[in-house]
């Protein structure tokens, strides 16, 4: 542990891009995560079972799927473009959700939805990493990585009292409203031009794309760790997709109630996070 030497702080401008890239994390991750709390919600709104909506959880998954053929051209055309192009896709997706009159244009939609949010999420780390130096790096990116804490904390339960008060389809339009102010936070802070000339060209970016596809399926500890992580992120989606319709049925708990009960999820996530990103750097 390196104690003699005085970690860089972050400087003013850097403070807005954090603050930039907080917001839209936040945001974004409510999308995403009040699916768990509306399922119920949607299922009584739109007709159809519980099972039937959360398909939209296999819909993210795909639109997630399909994240490594943006990479290279992010990497061309500026990884600010991309954060833009993420925001932008999810807040038509949520907007278009709002009025959606049925469960397969609700589904629909929410392609865009999955896909802004799959974009978003890799430009704005892809982001980090070009505006902040490598000894500030990883505390940037854990203070960043707070707001999805947060989104359970704040987020998730807002939304569901939205949705308690109104409807699902208010929680949508308020997403998307939301989502509309961090666009143009975005688009006036954050830098859409490549910081540094990306001398790959595209047939080179696919090739070496391809590559590592190969060079990782040939890699056992790298399987492994797919595997792992792939585990590991199937054990929460499988609790918290009928965990909202669960906690209706066994207590009798509408909308709002049910957000609070996730926001204590949130609170060990903030703690985690914020232990992150007080250590992480110093430990270096």
């Amino acid at each position: 542990m390196n104690s003699g030497t005085q970690k860089p702080r972050f400087n003013p401008r850097e403070l807005i891009f954090l603050a930039v890239l907080f917001s839209a994390t936040f945001v974004v991750a409510t999308g995403i995560q009040m699916g768990n709390v509306l399922f119920p919600a949607l299922s009584r709104l739109l007709g159809v079972p519980v099972g039937t909506v959360t398909l939209l959880v296999s819909v993210w998954a795909f639109t997630g799927l399909l994240t490594p053929l943006f990479g290279p051209p992010s990497d061309r055309c500026g990884h600010g473009v991309f954060v833009l192009i993420g925001l932008g896709s999810f807040t038509i997706g949520n907007l278009l959700c709002a009025f959606a009159p049925g469960f397969i244009p609700l589904l629909v939609f929410q392609v865009f939805v999955g896909l802004g949010y799959a974009i978003f999420n890799f430009s704005a780390s892809a982001v980090v990493g070009d505006l902040f130096i490598y000894e500030v790096r990883a505390r940037a990116m854990s203070l960043v990585r707070v707001a999805v804490s947060v989104t359970a904390l704040v987020g998730v339960p807002a939304v569901a009292a939205i949705a308690n008060w109104a409807t699902a389809r208010a929680a949508f339009g308020v997403v998307g409203g939301l989502a509309v102010i961090v666009l143009f936070l975005a688009w006036g802070f954050l830098p859409r031009l490549p910081l540094q000339k990306a001398y790959a060209s595209s047939v080179e970016a696919k090739v070496s794309l391809w590559r590592s596809v190969k060079e990782t399926a040939q890699q056992r500890s790298a399987l492994a760790c797919l595997f792992t992580f792939a585990a590991w992120a199937m054990i929460p989606t499988g609790v918290f997709v009928y965990l909202a319709a669960w906690l209706e049925q066994t207590f009798r708990l509408d909308e709002a109630q049910v957000g609070l009960a996730f926001a204590l999820i949130g609170v060990g996530g903030l703690i985690g996070n914020a232990l992150t990103a007080a250590w992480t750097d110093r430990l270096a």
